[in-house]
């Protein structure tokens, strides 16, 4: 088995970001619920935003950064509707020619790439950041900045 096949709560342990006992727990927990297991270990306090978002860049290769204090564009928020932002928990950050780089929680799909590719007329890059500032991002800047989407979020 390769390690692209292992699962998420594995990955985890090997590399020291939470304990087999805590990822268990949360397996459990997730059984019920159906939560994103990475979500579940954050809520009981095992994991860390900041720590999930390290562990995924690394294990996917992906950069990484923090949108605190990152000023965005308000023309480059328009590239993404508030709902595709709002159900893929991804915000778009900045552009640069053909490129639009988004920041995401977790890394998108192929098909959802395809459809923001599509969407935007635009190569899309990943970004990965912490849920709490991609919330932030979308709760500011599509609900306080572009008017009439209050209701919408």
């Amino acid at each position: 088995m390769g390690e692209k096949t292992k699962r998420v709560g594995d990955l985890l342990v090997e590399n020291g970001y939470v304990a087999r006992e805590r990822v268990e727990e949360a397996a459990r927990q997730q059984a019920t619920n159906r939560e994103k297991l990475c979500t579940i270990l954050i809520g009981m306090g095992y994991l860390t935003e900041r720590d999930l978002v390290h562990f995924v860049a690394n294990h996917l290769r992906v950069p990484h950064m923090d949108l605190d204090g990152y000023d965005l564009d308000i023309e480059v928020i328009k590239y993404i509707p508030p709902e595709f932002a709002k159900r893929h928990q991804v915000v778009p950050i900045d552009r640069m020619g053909g490129m639009l780089s988004v920041a995401v929680v977790y890394p998108l799909s192929a098909d959802a790439v395809r459809e923001l590719e599509n969407m935007t007329r635009l190569a899309i890059k990943q970004v990965v950041c912490p849920k709490g500032e991609v919330d932030r991002v979308i709760r500011s800047y599509y609900e306080m900045t572009l008017p009439g989407l209050r209701g919408d979020m």
